[in-house]
């Protein structure tokens, strides 16, 4: 079998020295090779070509009709950074890569899903949720025993979890990914509309391979305390999401089984 062409991938703030030495001495103790992605900080980028020449566009009247809170720029650089990871993948014709967020905490068993992935076929994005976090699961298939001894599982979402602290995506998600030609939402709302970009979302659960750090997010940071949500768009989007769910995993069936593991590698 040709061994995978993967890379993992670190997104991280100029300005945030102190989380990139905390996870690099985390995958360095873990054996664990990774490349930086300088992350997009808007105040500085939003005129720059790593955002006017990015290939998805930021669309502010679909914001205030699709969204019900106003994208703060912590959020629109966060997108613009993954982004930038998802063009590497398609660029350098990878066949995945993890792109971690300078916040995950990594596991005694990170290595080994990581090794997972060069095992899996036919798939386009994979979410590796922080432990802890409240999942909603339709369906799960075992893979292997977790060095932690934990059980590995391959999970179809109910609904897709929020986060993106550790996401996997293969060459052809990322072609996927890059091709919707514009964005209007923070990249994990996004995400819970999978079916617009093309993609089915799965998730690595079990055994100890993330979490998060108790920091406070950059993200959350940027956000403008006096907005208000808006109800009615955010009742409208809640109903929208259940049904169109709902009519997926109806349309796809399991699509648990169009993966394949191979188990012998």
């Amino acid at each position: 079998m040709e061994a995978a062409k993967y890379k993992v991938f670190v997104i991280n703030l100029d300005s945030r020295k102190d989380r990139l030495a905390r996870i690099t001495g985390n995958l360095n103790r873990l054996g664990v090779e990774f490349e930086r992605i300088d992350a997009v900080y808007m105040k500085r980028d939003g005129g720059s070509p790593r955002v006017l020449e990015a290939p998805l566009k930021f669309n502010p009247a679909k914001n205030r009709m699709f969204d019900y809170n106003p994208i703060s720029t912590g959020a629109l650089g966060c997108y613009y950074s993954h982004m930038l990871a998802w063009k590497r993948i398609a660029d350098e014709k990878l066949d995945f890569a993890v792109i971690l967020e300078d916040d995950a905490e990594l596991g005694a068993d990170f290595p080994e899903a990581v090794n997972l992935l060069k095992r899996l076929k036919n798939w386009d994005y994979i979410k590796i949720p922080p432990s802890g976090l409240a999942l909603k699961i339709s369906d799960s298939a075992a893979l292997c025993r977790a060095p932690s001894g934990a059980e590995f599982r391959l999970a179809a979402w109910r609904k897709v979890p929020f986060l993106t602290t550790a996401e996997c995506v293969s060459f052809q998600g990322a072609k996927k990914l890059l091709s919707v030609g514009e964005f209007y939402r923070p990249i994990d709302f996004d995400l819970q509309f999978y079916w617009r970009f093309g993609i089915t979302i799965f998730g690595l659960v079990g055994g100890d391979a993330v979490s998060m750090a108790q920091s406070r997010s950059d993200i959350s940071a940027t956000a403008d305390p006096k907005a208000r949500p808006n109800v009615f768009v955010k009742l409208y989007l809640k109903a929208y999401m259940y049904l169109a769910n709902l009519a997926c995993r109806i349309l796809r069936g399991n699509s648990l089984r169009r993966v394949a593991f191979e188990k012998g590698a």
